[in-house]
């Protein structure tokens, strides 16, 4: 899912400097160099990665940085909230949890038009989504023993997060939605009114997920830890060597199971696999093997993990549809396209739910920036 960026780099690159200027007190010399703004961005917030350099108490300090910007009109997302993910990167700098070290936040949205947060600038590939990484990329140019590395490694950087403290990190009571109610039942109402909002009519097949959450949600829930609700090869920073060096994109974060995240994990290879007709590569692990692995690496023994399969595919497929609706006001499918309705999310959904899937044509995400 990608539209392209608003912003270009020299309109931003003075925005960043005044902001700086602003921002860093007791600094002088300071410049912006290196400004680059990825045009195929995801639909949930712009990015501009930048070099700062500035002098400060008679040194010369100098950080590869990245903004990210909330959308300054509609949005992928029903509501964002940056101080939560700015937060979650402070509170997980000092852990062994690979992630980006924050540098400053910025409600204020006259300096680049919406709130942003900077952090530090991490190397790294990411696993495409577009097309996907089992379709085409550097991916499949790996070894299989590079992408089993991959594939486990990334597994471990999930089982790290999880077995953080989610109490000692002072996260317990992050995530959307109304924060009156119980950390779970306040994620399911969420998600519900989020599915509404992005449908805006009728989807059988999202209604139906939505009425099987509410009258099969297990009696226990287990152990509530820090989910990073986007939890996905997507969204992880992989070095040279195979190893996750950050875990990023935040959005989607609250408490939860771990098997919340495990399930959305799952769910998304299987989507870039046989969800677009395409295989999973060699070196990954099937659903099973990889349920199995998670128990070994964390202890934890996996339970209820069909009703969060069933989760994460009414979330995605509410994702797309909203998707589809802002693909759609930017031009880039039809305006009767019937992505929202029949597209691979809804699919596998209708197949956890012993439903037919949906029929008809549609657009889709995938080669439509």
């Amino acid at each position: 899912m990608a539209l392209e960026n608003k912003l270009d780099k020299g309109t931003a690159e003075t925005k960043i400097i005044n902001w700086l200027n602003e921002r860093l007190e007791g600094a002088s010399d300071l410049t912006v160099s290196n400004v680059s703004i990825p045009q195929a961005s995801g639909l949930s917030a712009e990015t501009i990665m930048f070099t700062a350099s500035w002098r400060q108490d008679k040194q010369s300090i100098s950080r590869d940085l990245v903004a990210r910007i909330q959308p300054s009109g509609e949005g992928l997302f029903l509501d964002y909230d940056l101080k939560m993910e700015f937060q979650i990167l402070q509170a997980l700098d000092n852990t062994d949890v690979p992630s980006p070290s924050p540098f400053l936040l910025e409600i204020d949205p006259k300096y680049l038009g919406s709130p942003f947060f900077v952090m530090e600038r991490i190397d790294g590939r990411v696993a495409p989504d577009d097309p996907p990484f089992t379709v085409e990329g550097w991916v499949l140019d790996l070894s299989e023993n590079q992408r089993e590395a991959m594939a486990s490694r990334s597994l471990e950087a999930l089982v790290a997060l999880h077995n953080e403290d989610v109490v000692a990190l002072g996260l317990q009571d992050i995530g959307h939605g109304d924060k009156s109610k119980a950390g779970f039942d306040r994620l399911l109402e969420y998600w519900e009114k989020f599915s509404e909002w992005a449908c805006g009519e009728p989807n059988p097949i999202i209604e139906a997920g939505i009425k099987w959450l509410n009258e099969n949600k297990p009696y226990d829930l287990g152990q509530m830890v820090l989910s990073w609700g986007d939890a996905r090869l997507g969204n992880m920073l992989i070095n040279e060597q195979m190893e996750v060096t950050a875990i990023i994109d935040w959005e989607m974060a609250s408490t939860g199971p771990r098997e919340m995240d495990l399930a959305w994990w799952i769910y998304m290879l299987e989507h870039h696999s046989r969800g677009v007709g395409a295989e999973l590569p060699t070196g990954f692990r099937n659903r099973e093997a990889e349920i199995k692995r998670y128990e070994e690496l964390s202890g934890h023994s996996v339970s209820n993990f069909h009703y969060f399969e069933v989760l994460a595919g009414v979330r995605l497929s509410a994702l797309i549809a909203r998707a589809a609706t802002l693909l759609k006001q930017a031009g880039y499918i039809p305006a009767d396209s019937q992505m929202a309705l029949v597209n691979p999310a809804c699919t596998l959904l209708a197949e956890k739910l012993d439903l037919p899937p949906p029929t008809g044509d549609s657009d889709y995400y995938i080669g439509n920036r």
